[in-house]
């Protein structure tokens, strides 16, 4: 037979699990905090190692050593190709906090180092190729995530690639450079510019490179499939660095030239053809008509066959 339950006894029993749970809660959340603490503290330390091979007072010699504590910390590194980047922004904290977020999804192959200015990024890869892409992609990502945050004074410089440890500063002295002389360059919320770019020949300001694409692409806008990937490859660029080069010397997109080059073409055949408009859609370049009239009407501010009517048999 059960024996009744002294309410003394029960509440003692109750405070007991009670302060036993709270003992292990408290127990959980020391641990938590102790790992946030060292997390966070490698953290730090990791940066500190990045921001050494960027000290004008920092031997050469020395960096094989700081990759090599690096790469116990979870960095890409030694690797056999390396870049940096140079970025400044404001406000500086809050980009700092992006470009630290951002650089923390690249499995290590991209290492920050917070500034005074903004933060260095030392950037490893496998070959030139890829690692040129790498860092030019990372940059695109940085200067958009930034803009969203609300971050103006976007300035990267992008060093040459180099394949020492030992090389890693003269990179960044490249990087730092060029975002020294993109700081002039007022009139441009945000440049990235890289160490190929200043020293490529010019012809009215426009590197001779532009001229090349875009003849490439005056003889292949009518392929509809043509892609930004087809004319980089066709320039010897990245399709990253292509991208970035093409709007910063022109002032316009890859798509916006192409549509612009598209669009010259349909209103030349709209003024001087009785063509239908789903033929001239597919030779300036469009496989869909519907998408062609949406495009036609976007940009310029009336339908195909309000353009025709207008300008027929008229030189434009």
């Amino acid at each position: 037979m059960l024996k009744p339950v002294n309410a003394g006894a029960l509440k003692e029993v109750l405070d007991k699990v009670s302060a036993q749970l709270k003992a292990e809660r408290n127990t959980l959340e020391h641990a938590a905090s102790l790992r946030a603490r060292m997390e966070g503290g490698g953290k730090l330390v990791k940066e500190k190692l990045v921001g050494s091979l960027f000290n004008n007072e920092a031997k050469e010699e020395d960096a094989p050593e700081v990759l090599r504590q690096l790469s116990t910390m979870g960095g890409a590194v030694p690797a056999p190709f390396y870049t940096v980047i140079d970025a400044a922004f404001s406000p500086v904290s809050e980009g700092q906090a992006v470009a630290s977020e951002l650089s923390d999804g690249t499995g290590g192959a991209v290492l920050p180092s917070p500034g005074r200015v903004g933060t260095r990024f030392l950037i490893s890869g496998e070959n030139p190729e890829d690692l040129e892409e790498r860092a030019y992609a990372f940059a695109t990502t940085l200067v958009r995530e930034l803009e969203h945050t609300g971050a103006t004074e976007i300035r990267a410089g992008i060093g040459e690639i180099v394949g020492k440890p030992e090389e890693i500063f003269k990179s960044f002295k490249t990087a730092r450079h060029i975002r020294h002389l993109l700081v002039e360059r007022t009139d441009e919320k945000s440049i990235i510019l890289g160490a190929r770019e200043m020293g490529e020949p010019t012809d009215e300001k426009t590197p001779s490179v532009i001229s090349e694409a875009k003849l490439y692409m005056s003889l292949h806008f009518t392929n509809p499939n043509l892609m930004l990937q087809d004319v980089a490859k066709a320039v010897s660029m990245s399709a990253s660095r292509f991208s970035t080069v093409f709007s910063q010397q022109t002032g316009q997109t890859f798509t916006e030239y192409l549509i612009y080059l598209r669009l010259n073409k349909a209103k030349e055949l709209l003024r001087t053809t009785n063509e239908r408009s789903s033929q001239i859609s597919r030779e300036a370049g469009y496989n869909d008509s519907h998408y062609f009239s949406y495009i036609f009407k976007k940009n310029t501010g009336m339908t195909p066959s309000e353009y025709r009517a207008q300008y027929q048999n008229q030189p434009e």
